[in-house]
């Protein structure tokens, strides 16, 4: 109810809201929405987080710890470390940038030959400096999964 002023009447008029250009344009933007969301893909990395966690007795333990830095400029190293007779055994294979870009297809081949040494190898720890781009680690996180099933992201640097 809306009172007018500045009539002589003193009353009430009631006021209408016209809901149709509301609804014509919730219409066309329901319509717009649904139309573009067939359009959009969502891409999901599968990585976890390096975790101690008291859970792993019932597993059997790999012999071997792998992890993989990417580097200011496109070097990779990869460090795997060895445990045989209660010794830690710490070997770095480092891999150079070829014609200035990270040189993945040599870290895929060197993983297949450590995975072929250890069969039951299931994960390795990605760690990269803070001036890498974010694309170069998804594409290093998709390369090296088509060797080894679990990839986890760790902000830990590796220590040569």
């Amino acid at each position: 109810m809306i009172s007018l002023k500045g009539s002589s009447k003193v009353g009430s008029q009631e006021a209408e809201i016209n809901l149709a250009p509301i609804i014509d344009c919730f219409t066309v933007l329901i319509t717009y929405s649904h139309l573009s969301a067939s359009f959009i893909s969502l891409g999901v990395l599968d990585v976890t987080v390096p975790s101690d966690s008291a859970d792993t007795s019932s597993r059997i333990p790999t012999p071997i710890n792998l992890t993989i830095a990417l580097s200011e400029g496109g070097q990779i190293v990869v460090q795997q470390e060895n445990q045989t007779n209660g010794k830690s055994i710490r070997k770095n294979y480092s891999i150079r940038p070829k014609e200035g870009t990270w040189d993945f297809d040599t870290l895929v081949s060197y993983l297949s030959t450590v995975h072929n040494q250890y069969t039951n190898l299931e994960g390795g720890i990605l760690t990269a400096d803070d001036s890498v781009a974010y694309q170069n680690i998804v594409k290093a996180i998709e390369k090296i999964k088509t060797v080894i099933p679990q990839v986890a992201i760790s902000p830990d640097k590796v220590t040569l």
